[in-house]
C-alpha cells in the first residue's frame, strides 16, 4: 500500500510518461500530427507504471530536472519504427541519454531502459502512401533546429487515457535560439 497526497492509503497504481517539449519542432511536424495534444516532443522516459509519485518525488525531478542547461539540437534525418511511425531523429544523442538518466534517478526509477530511441515523432497511424509523403515532405525540410527549454512529467488519467502534465521543470540558462529553417521561413532569434 502507498500513500496518496491527501494521506490516505491506497493500492493505486499510475502511469507517467516524461518528455521534453519541443515547440520549435511543431511547423515541421504539424501536417500529421494535429492531434498529438502532448504537441512536437522527445520521450525521454516512455510511459511507466507504478505506485503514485508523493510530493516529494515530484519536487525532487523538478529541482533536479531544473538544474539541466538548455541546448540546442538539430532534427538532421528521418527514421521509421515498424513501418508504421516516422520520425526526425535529434543529434546531441549523448545528451538525450543524459537527461533521461537523470529523470529516471530522480523518479528513483532504477534501470534506465536502453532500448529508448531519441526521436519526434512525425506522422503514425496513416496509411503507407500517407507515410512516404510524410517522411518525403518532411525530409526535404531538414535540418530544423529545434532547443530543449524544458522536461514534463505527465501522469496518464485510467479512465480516459489521457495524458496531464504534473510538473514542468525548466532548464537552466537561455542560450539563443537561432533558427534557421531550409523551408525560407524566417530566421528569428530569442533569449
Amino acid at each position: 500500500m502507498t500513500t496518496d497526497d491527501d494521506g490516505r492509503r491506497t493500492n493505486r497504481r499510475a502511469t507517467y510518461l516524461v518528455t521534453v517539449p519541443l515547440p520549435d519542432a511543431a511547423a515541421l511536424v504539424a501536417p500529421w500530427r494535429r492531434t498529438n495534444r502532448l504537441g512536437a516532443h522527445v520521450t525521454l522516459l516512455r510511459p511507466f507504471t507504478t505506485a503514485p509519485l508523493d510530493p516529494v518525488a515530484r519536487q525532487r525531478f523538478a529541482r533536479r530536472l531544473r538544474s539541466e542547461p538548455r541546448f540546442r539540437a538539430t532534427l538532421d534525418a528521418l527514421g521509421w519504427f515498424d513501418g508504421r511511425v516516422v520520425y526526425a531523429r535529434p543529434d546531441q544523442g549523448p545528451r538525450w541519454v543524459e537527461l533521461a538518466r537523470v529523470a529516471s534517478l530522480a523518479l528513483e526509477r532504477g534501470v534506465l531502459d536502453e532500448t529508448v530511441t531519441p526521436h519526434v515523432t512525425v506522422a503514425k497511424g496513416l496509411d503507407r502512401q500517407e507515410l512516404e509523403e510524410a517522411a518525403a515532405r518532411t525530409s526535404a525540410r531538414l535540418p530544423w533546429t529545434v532547443t530543449a527549454r524544458s522536461a514534463i512529467l505527465y501522469e496518464q488519467d485510467p479512465a480516459t487515457g489521457r495524458w496531464h502534465p504534473l510538473v514542468r521543470a525548466a532548464f537552466a540558462g537561455s542560450p539563443p535560439t537561432a533558427r534557421h529553417h531550409r523551408d525560407g521561413g524566417a530566421a528569428s532569434t530569442r533569449r
